[in-house]
């Protein structure tokens, strides 16, 4: 696969969700399904953390650090603009600078951008209903995200979250078909 001098952006948490991409950048769902890419890939070298406070949702929601024994499986966005990623910008201001990195997309090194906060807090109580979103945004994602999120994904204290990840992670729905996007 070619790399493109365009924009990607890795989505790990709530901006998976096309929906929640589109209303963050203030265009239609319809706009973002028109105009991006989108593919389930890897970064590697990271995992999810529960330790970004958020006055907004009462507590902790995802981040991520840095695991060299860990991955990241979440959803490249490919061909964004850079005003479009300026809007993202500006729904997330504790994420900001962003973090250029490689991801791993059908065997190749795809150039990616992704949001990670600075300021943490290992102490943060994760906040229920943004937890509960993730949670079934993951299970419609398919097999794959959910996998990875149920196995890999931490408390704010750095422990693992779902100890019956791989029990949940059985029920998950399959996979798209090779080819399809997520």
């Amino acid at each position: 696969m070619p790399i493109s001098n365009c924009l990607n952006l890795f989505a790990y948490g709530t901006l998976m969700d096309r929906d929640e991409l589109a209303c963050n950048m203030v265009v239609p769902a319809s706009e973002i399904e028109r105009r991006l890419r989108v593919h389930v890939a890897e970064l590697r070298g990271y995992r999810r953390i529960y330790n970004k406070p958020v006055a907004a949702h009462d507590g902790a929601v995802l981040n991520l650090t840095v695991d060299k024994e860990s991955s990241v499986v979440g959803v490249l966005f490919m061909d964004m603009t850079a005003q479009e990623l300026g809007m993202l910008d500006s729904s997330y201001p504790g994420h900001l600078p962003r973090k250029a990195v490689q991801v791993m997309l059908e065997g190749d090194k795809v150039p990616a951008t992704v949001y990670l906060a600075k300021e943490v807090d290992e102490a943060a109580q994760i906040s229920s209903a943004y937890e509960e979103r993730v949670l079934e945004l993951v299970r419609q994602m398919g097999a794959p995200i959910l996998a990875n999120f149920l196995e890999q994904t931490a408390g704010p204290d750095g422990d693992p979250r779902y100890a019956e990840g791989k029990a949940l992670a059985a029920a998950a729905p399959p996979a798209p078909e090779s080819g399809e996007s997520a």
